[in-house]
């Protein structure tokens, strides 16, 4: 898909004040008061403004690397998803809300783990061979989608047909361990769900000010993730600058634990997380329509992993976990 034409940045005209003239003859003179006035500082409307009939890309990749320890143990697991999307734009109602229909282009999933490593690329499978068992479930996904709409904020009024997707992955999916499906079923729905595909749309999209934003000018949101590492963030943005159409910002977040997040039941025992950190980045958006032209953002959190409920009774793990995600837009 080509990229919309640019189209002017909003500005803000600066009004001038008339010259007074001489009421005698002469040349003409400035009277008391009626010095021009400060030109008013040039403001960049960020939200959305998606047309209808056009379709949008975004890539969104995500590095991490979660680390546990337990005494002299030391439990390194690298992980990385991406996952690319087209949002087909059906309609925008006349209060600036698009419907969306958002189909997943494609996926990658590669993990190392003490149940073994998984290496899964949609784009580009090995000749010959079925995805690995743990991947079945994400190729169910590719060419399928949900529906959103999406305000010009950049957030989710509504999802649908998400939680039928994930229930296909859970399908689909094949666990080594017969007694982990009930488990894995359930991480699944809690990643691929309605809930979760809102979180991530609106994590990717969802940051905008209520109003157009001078150079310098910042906004800040508290936002709660409540499905895979669940979190509180309180996020400010600042726009730094913009030029040939393109607006840069800049993000930084202070992470603190989710109260209300849902433990994952693994039959045996519940998982939580406690999770503290900050995040920063950088954003690139265009400015004719508010979309990502990409995003980088480093993650740096520590905390506990706790287990409720176990044979052994309550237990928890120092974890810690150093990510980056970019997200890159068409």
């Amino acid at each position: 898909m080509s990229r919309p034409k640019h189209l002017s940045a909003v500005l803000a005209a600066a009004v001038a004040l008339g010259v007074l003239a001489s009421c005698g003859k002469g040349p003409e003179t400035k009277g008391p008061g009626s010095a021009a006035a400060p030109e008013k500082p040039e403001k960049i409307d960020l939200r959305l403004r998606l047309e209808p009939g056009k379709t949008y890309k975004l890539r969104m990749d995500s590095d991490q690397k979660l680390i546990q320890t337990r005494g002299d143990s030391r439990q390194e697991s690298p992980q990385t998803m991406g996952s690319g999307l087209s949002l087909l734009v059906k309609e925008v109602r006349d209060d600036g809300a698009a419907v969306v229909q958002v189909t997943y282009d494609s996926l990658r999933l590669k993990q190392q783990g003490p149940t073994g490593n998984v290496d899964y690329d949609s784009s580009s499978p090995a000749p010959a061979e079925s995805p690995h068992p743990m991947a079945k479930g994400f190729a169910v996904l590719v060419g399928q989608g949900f529906s959103v709409d999406l305000t010009p904020k950049g957030e989710v009024a509504r999802v649908d047909g998400a939680d039928q997707l994930a229930a296909r992955m859970a399908e689909n999916i094949e666990v080594p361990v017969p007694m982990l499906r009930p488990v894995m079923e359930q991480q699944i729905k809690q990643q691929f769900g309605d809930q979760a595909m809102k979180e991530m749309v609106e994590q990717m999209v969802g940051f905008r000010p209520d109003e157009p934003v001078a150079i310098g000018g910042s906004w800040s949101k508290r936002i709660a993730v409540t499905r895979g590492f669940a979190a509180i963030l309180n996020s400010t943005w600042t726009l730094k600058s913009h030029k040939d159409g393109v607006a840069v910002v800049e993000v930084a977040s202070t992470v603190e634990p989710n109260p209300d997040a849902a433990a994952l039941d693994m039959g045996f025992a519940k998982l939580g997380y406690t999770l503290r950190g900050t995040q920063n980045g950088s954003l690139e958006l265009d400015e004719s329509t508010g979309w990502v032209v990409r995003s980088t953002v480093n993650q740096s959190l520590s905390g506990e992993l706790t287990m409720k409920g176990g044979p052994g009774g309550d237990a928890a793990m120092p974890i810690s976990i150093e990510g980056v995600t970019r997200v890159e837009g068409q």
